[in-house]
């Protein structure tokens, strides 16, 4: 919303995103980003993605015998944790890795 919607840039509007979210919850961004990086899934995708490069969501989810929704959301908590980003091919890549 706040992208689209908004105007806002893709970074600026996830990080307001994430500032809401963690106020909603009554703790810090940083606190509720270490939350979803310590995710046992999140944790696993890396993994993958670190062992095996970057990857489109739908052939980790078939690597990691997962189906396409829990993928998908080991791979949010990942971006939203700032631990992957997304290629210009639609594949998350861990951060620090070359494309």
């Amino acid at each position: 919303i706040r992208e689209h919607d908004g105007g806002q840039p893709h970074d600026k509007a996830e990080a307001g995103a994430l500032a809401e979210a963690a106020q909603a919850a009554g703790i810090t961004a940083e606190a509720l980003r270490r939350l979803w990086a310590d995710h046992p899934d999140a944790r696993a995708y890396l993994a993958y993605l670190t062992q095996y490069g970057p990857a489109a969501m739908g052939a980790a989810a078939m690597a990691l015998g997962w189906n396409a929704t829990r993928a998908w959301q080991a791979e949010a908590r990942l971006r939203a944790a700032g631990l992957v980003s997304m290629d210009d091919l639609g594949r998350a890549r861990p951060l620090g890795s070359t494309p």
